[in-house]
């Protein structure tokens, strides 16, 4: 659910917008990006985060750490995201950034509160 929450961010700029998924599929498939694009830490970090978010779902008796560190990858961007929606009362980008939000401090907070009631 987590990874799917990660798909439908929202971002707006001038004139254009764009949902995450959509950004993805143009730079994973519209040829070979620019290494500068690629490379940038708010486009490599949420990508890896993805693809370990999917890991995590996929196999998800090998390692919860892998979970945690997916979430804290991918937090920066919709972090962002969430507070451009606040301050500009931007209610499409707001809402579209707020289950994942959710999700990631629900996952955190149980992850570190199972761990250490042991």
């Amino acid at each position: 659910m987590a990874f799917l929450c990660t798909l439908i961010g929202y971002t707006e700029w001038g004139t254009q917008h764009a949902y995450t998924f959509q950004l993805e599929r143009e730079l994973l498939f519209s040829g070979f990006p620019a290494k500068d694009v690629l490379f940038h830490p708010m486009v490599i970090f949420p990508l890896v985060g993805q693809i370990l978010l999917l890991y995590s779902a996929l196999y998800p008796d090998k390692s919860k750490w892998t979970a945690l560190f997916s979430f804290v990858m991918l937090l920066p961007l919709f972090g962002l995201l969430f507070f451009i929606g606040l301050i500009t009362l931007h209610f499409r980008i707001l809402l579209c950034a707020l289950p994942f939000m959710l999700l990631s401090v629900i996952y955190i907070f149980h992850f570190f509160k199972k761990r250490y009631a042991k």
